[in-house]
């Protein structure tokens, strides 16, 4: 059934008008590229009408269609296809024509042409809807376009109108509050009640004891809003923080070259929201394309338009409307690279997802007649010549010598193509822009790059590519390993610091790039480069010791990127970049060592200072192997010197036993005195060995393994020991997450649950079907106290 009123943009000049629907077979004016445009007529009385239809595009390009002269009966709805309408993406202006009865009646409505939605991905730009009711019909306009992130900022009534509508089309959206919705959310007792089709919360940036409120209550991500650049770096560096998971900057227009200079170097993702559609009304359509670009160029995460900018019951889609069609497949998982120098006055801004590469270049500003462009493929395949909509380019030339040879008019033109060089040259001017804003850093990061620091980046900045290139790489990866365990220890301040920990991560990352086009092959695989990562990893999420807030925060920054360096570093070497795979692998290694640091939740450590002066900490121990042990072992106490026989506790106060040495959980004794290990997340030969007691050189024998041979979650290793061992202390394991209220099994049953990561008090509560302030009473917790992997949690089932 269709939907009423202006969804379906009914137009009724008078009683004895006609109906007129462009895209009737749509609940919106969208029409798929592989569909014919249609047109509906209705007349109350029968009628000869005469019908004129005009179209015009983004660039004032028109189409004029006229159906000539129609016998209409009454009150029946005739569909005609309208021959002759463009097929390409983008914008349409449409004015449809009646002339009945001596009258002349007039239709106009904004028409979007785009790819299916199964062939649109979720990209850069979404939509936010804030002020008064949600619009009819918004749900499908935001689904047909492209439109996969939303924003949302309503009162409570429309709040659950906005739920019924994404709901309709499987959309989920953020949930943006005031302090007065937060603070009335936060009074209710128990947990937040917010539907399912909220993935996320944003709060001003200024209220940091409502995000503390929120964060107590609801495990969803919690973004801060600011209303300036200024305000945004102040509130990423301010007590919201260690509490946001990213920074919304809601502004008017698009941040200035400058102010998108300094978001480059923020330590949380940050999204813009621009709010003024009348702005983006008169922005021609290329321009805003720039506009976005130039945005995620800087880092930007996401973009969103206010909805009024977008989309109307009343009159269909703007020409904005047609860019998320763009966004969502053309940029959808891209990550920038880099600019190139093609001609004077030129732009070019290249994005790649893996081996594949788009780039966009434009005059901004500039008009008259177009100027040659050459394009250096050097060994590209699959290149393909686009307007600014993503519609293939005809005559565009061939590859001359591995170049290709265009003409730029006054729009912006896209290539697209697979491999060659072209990343490479991005990635070496982007190298060079990273290194000049580091070296003229202003105080107080500024000083602290040491005079060696300097010399090496400034060697990069001559020759990123050149002779010796791959000493400098290798040397910048120590650099940064010692510039991050001297954060982790305390010699450098984790503010200061931040900005130029973000410089030398993309610095590293861009020349990875650099390194796969210069073809040198690294010596070290990726496999064991990951693995080792892979080891520093586990052993500071096994063996954190309770230390400062910040260096938690700072940790748990290194891990978020730890995670994105090991997945980029696998999925290139599965699509054959195995030499940007091999950097980025020995980047992740290097930048892991300060996790060693963190786990011991302490400052004492010997470093070299960053001024090149001798440092006086005290020498970092190694890690024990009980600390380094996975998750079902105890936590050692923060001083080396506790006696041996105390017991670790957890977050509750209760003693844990320390797990036989004999058999463990997930293990299995044989007849003959053999243990079947499963290996579980995080483990390696060296924990395995550990935790039986038994020698690392064995343990390998035993499976014919090597010290390099790499192990997955459950695989089976073979443990020989010269008796049976005991039957493994008994463990209930977790219920399947398809039952999270599995009925206990007897009257009064006891369960003990071992702690897996991600999970809190709340989440095991609700698994086993039992309330929070049971589960808490059992273990002698109270709502702040905090549970680690590996934890011991007593579930009390049939019992209060």
């Amino acid at each position: 059934m269709r939907f009423i009123g202006c969804l379906l943009l009914v137009l009724t000049a008078a009683a004895e008008g006609p109906e007129i629907i462009v895209a009737p077979d749509q609940p919106v004016p969208c029409v798929y590229l592989d569909d014919p445009l249609i047109l509906s007529l209705k007349v109350p009385e029968p009628a000869d009408v005469r019908v004129s239809v005009s179209l015009v595009d983004d660039g004032g390009q028109a189409w004029d269609m006229d159906l000539g002269d129609l016998r209409l009966p009454p009150g029946v709805e005739r569909w005609y296809a309208l021959k002759g309408a463009p097929a390409e993406r983008g914008f349409y202006a449409v004015t449809v024509t009646v002339a009945v009865n001596g009258g002349s009646f007039t239709k106009k409505v904004g028409l979007c042409r785009v790819d299916r939605p199964t062939k649109i991905s979720r990209s850069v730009l979404g939509i936010s809807v804030a002020a008064g009711a949600w619009p009819a019909g918004l749900e499908h306009a935001l689904k047909t376009v492209g439109a996969r992130s939303v924003r949302v900022s309503l009162s409570n009534a429309d709040l659950r109108q906005a739920e019924a509508g994404l709901a309709r089309v499987g959309l989920k959206a953020w949930l943006d509050l005031s302090d007065e919705a937060a603070a009335a959310l936060t009074a209710e007792s128990g947990r937040l009640r917010v539907s399912d089709t909220w993935v996320g919360i944003q709060l001003p940036a200024a209220s940091t004891a409502l995000f503390q409120k929120i964060r107590d209550k609801s495990d969803l991500p919690l973004w801060a809003v600011a209303d300036s650049v200024e305000d945004a770096l102040g509130s990423i560096n301010g007590p919201a923080a260690p509490l946001a998971s990213g920074m919304v900057l809601r502004l008017p227009a698009p941040p200035l070259p400058e102010e998108r200079a300094r978001l480059a170097w923020t330590t949380l993702p940050v999204a813009v929201d621009l709010t003024d559609a009348a702005w983006i009304a008169d922005r021609p359509t290329d321009a805003l394309l720039w506009d976005i670009l130039e945005m995620m160029a800087a880092g930007v995460s996401s973009v969103h338009l206010p909805a009024a900018a977008v989309y109307a019951p009343q009159t269909g889609f703007t020409p904005a409307a047609a860019l998320f069609n763009v966004f969502g497949a053309l940029f959808s998982g891209v990550d920038y690279v880099g600019r190139l120098n093609l001609a004077e006055g030129v732009s070019a801004l290249l994005f790649r997802n893996q081996a594949d590469w788009v780039l966009v270049f434009w005059r901004p500003g500039q008009s008259g007649d177009p100027v040659p462009v050459t394009l250096p493929l050097e060994g590209a395949v699959s290149v393909a010549v686009m307007d600014h909509f993503g519609n293939a380019l005809p005559d565009t030339g061939n590859p001359v010598e591995g170049n290709l040879n265009l003409q730029l008019a006054g729009t912006p033109l896209i290539v697209r193509g697979t491999g060659g060089n072209i990343l490479a040259r991005a990635a070496a001017s982007r190298a060079e822009e990273i290194i000049s804003a580091m070296l003229s850093m202003p105080e107080p990061a500024g000083s602290l790059l040491s005079g060696d620091t300097r010399a090496l980046l400034e060697s990069v900045r001559k020759s990123p590519a050149g002779e010796g290139a791959r000493a400098r790489y290798i040397d910048l990866l120590r650099q940064i390993s010692r510039f991050e365990t001297a954060v982790a220890v305390g010699e450098v301040d984790p503010v200061s610091a931040g900005v130029l920990s973000r410089g030398f991560l993309s610095l590293a990352r861009a020349l990875a790039v650099v390194e796969e086009g210069r073809g040198e092959l690294f010596l070290e695989p990726v496999t064991d480069m990951i693995a080792e990562t892979e080891r520093m990893q586990t052993m500071y999420l096994t063996a954190t010791q309770p230390g400062a807030q910040g260096g938690a925060v700072k940790a748990e920054q290194v891990l978020n990127d730890l995670k994105k360096l090991v997945q980029n570093a696998e999925n290139l070497a599965a699509a054959g970049r195995k030499i940007e795979a091999a950097a980025l692998a020995s980047l992740a290694q290097h930048y892991a060592k300060c996790l060693e640091i963190y786990a011991r939740g302490t400052s004492a450590a010997a470093v070299t200072r960053l001024d090149g002066r001798s440092g006086t900490p005290v020498p970092p121990q190694p890690v024990s192997a009980q600390a380094a042990a996975p998750a079902q072992q105890t936590q050692k106490d923060d001083q080396e010197s506790a006696p041996d026989s105390a017991k670790a506790t957890t977050a509750s106060g209760r003693a844990l036993q320390e797990p036989s040495k004999e058999t463990q959980p997930g293990s299995t004794p044989s007849a003959e005195g053999e243990i079947v290990h499963i290996v579980a997340k995080g483990e390696n030969p060296s924990v395995i060995a550990n935790k039986y007691g038994v020698s690392l050189d064995d343990l390998l024998k035993w499976n014919r393994m090597t010290p390099k041979s790499r192990i997955n979650i459950g695989d089976k290793i073979l443990i020989r020991k010269g008796k049976t061992a005991p039957e493994p202390e008994k463990v209930r394991q977790e219920p399947d997450k398809e039952s999270p209220t599995e009925p206990a099994d007897s009257p009064g049953e006891e369960i003990i649950h071992v702690v897996a990561k991600g999970e809190n008090p709340y989440m095991i509560a609700k698994k086993y079907g039992v309330s929070l302030d049971d589960l808490l009473k059992w273990n002698n917790m109270t709502s702040k106290s905090r549970i680690n992997i590996g934890d011991k949690i007593i579930i009390r089932k049939g019992k209060r």
